[in-house]
This record gives C-alpha cells, sequence and structure tokens, in this order.
C-alpha cells in the first residue's frame, strides 16, 4: 500500500492527508463509525469440556470472526505466559542464589546477568 500523507516539497506531514487516510483505511462498523479501542470480546477456554453451545455477543458479530478470534488467542496467550513467567521466578531466584558467576560484587554486562541466572551458576 503506498499511501502519500508527506508533502512533496518539504516531506513534512500533512494532517488533512493523514485524516483523510485514516478515514479511508481504519476499521469501522456498517455505521461508518469507528470501533472502540476497548470491548469486552470474550476469551478462549480450553478448560470447557463437552457440547457447550458458545453464544456470539454483539460486539463480536460487530467485529467479525477473524479478528475476534486474534484478539480472543492473543488474550489466552497473555494469560498463558504471564502464569508460565510467575512459576518460573523461584527457579531464577535459586539460580540467582549461586556463587559461581559472582566473583566480583558489580555485574555490568549481560553476560554476567545471564551467567547468573542460569543453571551453571549453581555449581
Amino acid at each position: 500500500m503506498n499511501v502519500d500523507i508527506y508533502k512533496s516539497n518539504d516531506e513534512q506531514i500533512s494532517y488533512l492527508r493523514l485524516k483523510r487516510h485514516i478515514e479511508q483505511y481504519h476499521p469501522t462498523n456498517e455505521d461508518g463509525r469507528f470501533f472502540p479501542v476497548c470491548i469486552e470480546l470474550g476469551s478462549l477456554s480450553c478448560c470447557k469440556r463437552g457440547k457447550q453451545k458458545y453464544v456470539i455477543t454483539e460486539q463480536q458479530q460487530e467485529v467479525g470472526l477473524g479478528p475476534t478470534l486474534l484478539l480472543m488467542v492473543t488474550k489466552s496467550f497473555f494469560w498463558l505466559f504471564l502464569w508460565l513467567t510467575l512459576i518460573s521466578l523461584p527457579v531464577y531466584a535459586f539460580f540467582y542464589s549461586g556463587k559461581n558467576a559472582r566473583q566480583n560484587q558489580s555485574v555490568s554486562t549481560y553476560q554476567e546477568y545471564f551467567a547468573m541466572l542460569s543453571l551453571g551458576n549453581i555449581g
């Protein structure tokens, strides 16, 4: 997509062209209104067993199937990785307790931080 939102002479952003570009390419509903940033689309649940009927909300119908599923999967991945991060914090605290990588008290490089938080620091 080649969009010319710059003025040709001095490379400054033209407000009118930018506004026209947003009106032309920003996703809108049937009324021409922009979608709100924060709408509740639900989330995917991997814990539901059996054949439960899934209720499609009005917001999900308005946004569409593809973007709704993308946002729901992204939300599920966020919670999954947050949970995995929280359960791995005690392991990193255990690795940090080792004394092999910490000969001097000042740690200045990323390699020293990585060595302090790895399994090799234990001994």
